[in-house]
């Protein structure tokens, strides 16, 4: 399911010839004006919390589209509102389609609307939760319509949903699915090996001390974590439907003892429990045990199951995640709530609790409630950080939290199918994504906490790839999963092997027939991948070079402050660096630990103003002969006015950040040219209202010496056998190289900051000693200007080869490889691309 994106993009057969074509193909120059600014959709604005969506005037290719709308009229707050959400063929919604209140800011259990509009919406909010009540405030009316063509999605069953119909098991394992897996299991090896694996699990199971001397209680520690242990018993419960052999039977009694375990103790979904968050998995357990055991249980035992479950979602939901009380009022606090900024936990914890509330829905409240917030949520939020596109935290913790909406979304999927959870156009952009912001292979990541680590994100998405492929349908994802190695990793990594199980009872496998596209833009999510090969092959990282760019919605929870940064990989390695151990430490959040701009020596803030809809954003695309475009801007990243507490937060900033800041800091645009597929020239348009120094950023990796020839301003370097040569263009008799070695990057020279053994909240307190860039390079000029530029050349070519010529005809205009760019329209030069960057600083166009 492809949906259209904002601008057409040439089909991936053709892109490797276009990007690997020289200047004898360039007619005419090429001008890269106004005409190329993305438009500015509002679905970007102040994404940091849950927006609103669809945008005024929007043409959408999704029937009924999804719908979301900020919690509090005024922003950046709580409460306890409801709403009353109204659709409409005309303005003045005399008559409207949809007219419901509802306590969630997101409402998407409908039906698809007839014709294609134009149709109009609007939220009214209402205090407190007696609908009788006018409400206090009506949003704006906004438009839009329905593309020709537009994929349909009827979610209206499950606004009212049929449980009579779904008898127990229900999640993965109902009647159906069962006697298509006892089938596969005997005619497909794949399923074979996984429902063998199963089996090896829960006889293993058997055989262990504490399941012998099963905990009465959970009062005390166990021999093994309580969601461990609960999770061992999914196991035998599972072979116990599967097979009905004897021996697994003995899973019944303490399954009902598991359910009957207190309130407030070592079993207790978080903030109660013994590990926190990973207890809330209990939850999850203890749905899968009721329900599969559902025909075995005596109503008294069922009883038991419902009142565990009924206060464990009660708990969680309504005094964590969605809701919390403070001064003896439930209400949704701003931070953290699904509503507003999803955290962490809440979110991981919330998916965790989701199929308990499928599997009680009848017989609990607070079951409907969680079932009602999870649906609406799933379809018009799916993330609390890029609720549209990218996930605002790197690829370490997004494809970890990920997973756990993708539980979510399968047990809903088993329940419901003909719901129809995959046709949620989300699910296949954000398996795009995840697929683009680390192609196969890719070693390092510096974007969010744990990106560094490989193995990490790796791991998440050996878990993840072929349940969202199958799911969704999604080829590319399954090809991916594949070249990650998949087929012979899944089995001993993941840790609910039951929903590998029944993959391919419930779907079909999808089918890989074309190459992905090998360029990946995300406007409404702020990134651009560039690449000549698709990046779902391990071939492009070892065979091409490509950039992974990011300008996007600001620092926040696991995410860096590294707008407008960069990172390079080219035939077999990562050729830049960023973002350090990538751990929780201020070294690795800070802006000097990335590849992008410094101003007076200060970052980028985590502290974002209200009053700014976008922190950075992606300003300008073009795709043409030989070349691929792009610009970020990231000027409202800076703070503007001091840090209360600098040391709040993941970052936890030196004090400087408490005494100086950035008002008069206007402009960062940073353009990018990807040329011939194989190199970069990036141009880096700066400005302020008074003098100002401005660093430009860039790391590697590798301790080796580096080469630099200071009169031709090139700096030579080698990862691994690739060699990579940098050459500054502009200003150059006013610039100047500070080369910060391995530990002295923990030190900002220029504010004499120092990190060195701040480690903020790093687990061990120690860091990883591959994980320390070799060379932090501040390349600044000396004499402060208000407005300033650079202009550089990044080149890396495969090992053996020679570097491309680069020729500097003037600050603004450069010659690589014979393709010659400029960024002056007044410029002399006979040049093959010129980019306008006046023009290009103009507004964004607004969206039609």
């Amino acid at each position: 399911m492809r949906f259209p994106h904002v601008f057409s993009v040439l089909i991936a057969i053709s892109l490797p010839v276009l990007l690997s074509c020289g200047r004898e193909t360039v007619t005419d120059r090429d001008v890269i004006g106004a005409e190329s600014l993305v438009p500015d959709n509002p679905r970007t604005h102040y994404a940091r919390s849950v927006n609103d969506a669809p945008a005024d005037g929007e043409c959408l290719s999704l029937n009924p589209p999804r719908f979301r709308w900020r919690y509090h009229p005024d922003g950046d707050k709580g409460g306890n509102i409801f709403f009353v959400f109204q659709v409409a063929p005309t303005p003045g919604f005399n008559r409207p389609i949809i007219h419901i209140t509802t306590p969630f800011n997101f409402y998407n259990t409908i039906a698809p609307f007839r014709g294609s509009g134009p149709f109009y919406w609007r939220v009214g909010y209402i205090e407190g939760d007696d609908d009788s009540v006018k409400p206090f405030h009506w949003t704006e009316t906004r438009s839009f319509t329905v593309a020709d063509g537009a994929v349909e999605w009827d979610r209206s069953m499950l606004a009212l949903p049929d449980f009579d119909k779904k008898s127990h098991p229900r999640l993965l394992l109902s009647d159906e699915v069962l006697k298509k897996l006892r089938e596969l299991a005997v005619s497909d090896p794949e399923t074979q090996q996984i429902i063998g694996r199963i089996c090896e699990t829960a006889d293993e199971t058997l055989t262990l001390e504490w399941y012998k001397r099963f905990p009465k209680t959970d009062e005390h520690e166990a021999p093994e974590l309580f969601y461990k242990i609960a999770q061992r018993l999914c196991y035998v419960a599972f072979m116990h439907r599967f097979s009905d052999e004897d021996k697994y039977a003995s899973v019944i009694p303490r399954a009902v003892t598991f359910a009957k375990y207190r309130k407030g103790f070592r079993s207790s979904p978080e903030p109660m429990g013994e590990s926190n968050e990973d207890s809330t998995q209990n939850t999850e357990f203890l749905a899968l045990l009721y329900d599969w055991l559902w025909p075995d249980l005596t109503a008294a035992q069922r009883k038991a199951f419902v009142t565990s479950l009924d206060w464990r979602i009660d708990h969680f939901v309504n005094e964590f995640a969605w809701k919390r009380t403070r001064h003896g009022v439930r209400a949704v606090q701003f931070s953290g709530s699904l509503a507003t900024t999803g955290a962490s936990h809440s979110f991981e914890g919330f998916w965790d609790t989701f199929p308990a509330a499928i599997a009680v829905y009848e017989d609990s409240e607070a079951a409907r409630t969680a079932f009602h917030l999870g649906v609406n949520w799933m379809a018009g939020v799916g993330s609390s950080h890029g609720f549209d596109e990218g996930w605002n935290e790197g690829p370490g913790y997004s494809n970890s939290k990920f997973k756990w909406i993708l539980n979510g979304i399968q047990y809903l999927d088993s329940a419901f199918p003909e719901f129809q959870v995959g046709k949620n156009p989300w699910l296949d952009r954000i398996g795009e994504w995840f697929i683009r912001v680390t192609p196969v292979g890719m070693k390092h990541a510096p974007w969010g906490h744990q990106s560094n680590n490989q193995g990490y994100y790796d791991y998440n998405r050996i878990n993840n790839f072929r349940r969202l492929a199958y799911i969704a349908d999604c080829p590319s994802v399954l090809e991916c999963w594949n070249e990650l190695g998949g087929p012979d990793r899944y089995l001993e990594s993941s840790a609910r092997l039951w929903c590998e199980a029944v993959l391919k009872a419930q779907h079909d496998e999808p089918v890989i027939t074309s190459a992905m596209d090998p360029v990946g833009f995300f406007p409404l999510g702020g990134w651009v991948m560039a690449g000549t090969m698709p990046p779902s092959k391990r071939a492009a990282y070892l065979e091409s070079t490509g950039m992974i760019f990011q300008s996007s919605l600001g620092a926040y929870s696991h995410s860096f402050a590294s707008e407008n940064s960069f990172h390079i990989y080219a035939y077999g390695e990562d050729v830049s660096y960023a973002a350090g151990t990538s751990e929780y430490e201020p070294h690795a959040f800070h802006t000097m630990s990335h590849n992008s701009i410094l101003v007076d020596g200060l970052g980028q803030s985590q502290a974002r103003p209200p009053e700014t809809p976008r922190v950075g954003y992606i300003r300008a695309f073009k795709q043409g002969d030989g070349y691929l475009y792009w610009a970020g801007d990231a000027s409202n990243a800076y703070q503007k006015k001091p840090l209360d507490r600098s040391g709040d937060w993941w970052g936890r900033l030196d004090p400087i950040y408490e005494s100086r800041d950035l008002p008069y800091f206007k402009r960062f645009i940073r353009h990018v040219v990807f040329v011939k597929g194989r190199y970069y020239v990036i141009f880096d348009d700066l400005a302020s209202t008074q003098p100002a120094q401005y660093s430009w950023l860039y790391h590697i990796l590798p301790d080796d010496p580096i080469e630099v020839d200071e009169s031709k301003w090139t700096i030579d370097y080698n990862v691994g056998e690739v060699p990579v040569r940098i050459a500054h263009i502009a200003n150059r008799d006013d610039l100047e190289l500070i080369d910060m070695q391995g530990a002295e990057g923990f030190k900002n020279p220029l504010t004499g900051e120092d990190y060195t053994t701040e480690l903020g909240r790093h687990p061990t307190g120690v860091r990883k000693e591959e994980h320390i860039a070799g060379h932090n390079l501040y390349i600044s000029n000396r004499t402060k200007s208000a407005d300033f530029h650079f202009l550089s050349v990044i080149a890396p070519v495969e090992p053996g080869a020679e570097f491309p010529e680069i020729r500097r005809l003037d600050d603004f205009t450069v010659s690589v490889d014979g393709f010659t760019v400029s960024f002056d329209p007044g410029g002399r030069h006979d040049v093959d691309l010129l980019v306008d960057v006046p023009a290009l600083r103009a507004d964004s166009p607004k969206m039609k």
